[in-house]
């Protein structure tokens, strides 16, 4: 296969689920993502008593990430930061993100798992053992 039939593939592959944001878009003229269809089964209504063993792990720009157990399964939290939550560009990225991972299905896009709003707006993510993607980077240069 070429490049080109492998990316036609791919994008064959990947499967959109029907999972929607209840929340309102915060800003007005962002892409439609509630026009694709999604599947509705993610609880989006988790709270902070739905995990164990939370751990602060890393900050972004916008959010926080901690790791946590949910359901049996270690996981990811990614959660809007403090004071970030009245920023409407912050939200809107946030809101994006969330929209655009509870409609993809592939296996190398991360699966969004829920979502919740207390005590500021996050989200559930599958955890990838595999290291960090500047520690994959590292080694791969330290190949060459």
């Amino acid at each position: 296969e070429t490049f080109d039939e492998q990316a036609m593939q791919a994008r064959y592959e990947i499967q959109t689920r029907n999972r929607a944001p209840t929340w309102d878009p915060t800003y007005p003229f962002s892409y439609p993502v509630g026009a694709i269809p999604s599947d509705t089964s993610i609880p989006d209504d988790l709270t902070n008593n739905s995990f164990s063993k939370v751990t602060h792990i890393a900050d972004g720009s916008n959010s926080n990430i901690y790791t946590a157990h949910f359901q049996g399964q270690k996981v990811v939290i990614k959660m809007i930061k403090e004071g970030m939550e009245t920023d409407p560009i912050a939200l809107h990225e946030f809101d994006l993100e969330y929209g655009m991972l509870s409609r993809i299905k592939h296996p190398h896009v991360i699966n969004i798992l829920g979502a919740g709003y207390e005590p500021r707006r996050f989200m559930v993510l599958e955890y990838l053992s595999g290291g960090s993607l500047n520690d994959l980077l590292a080694q791969n240069e330290a190949k060459r």
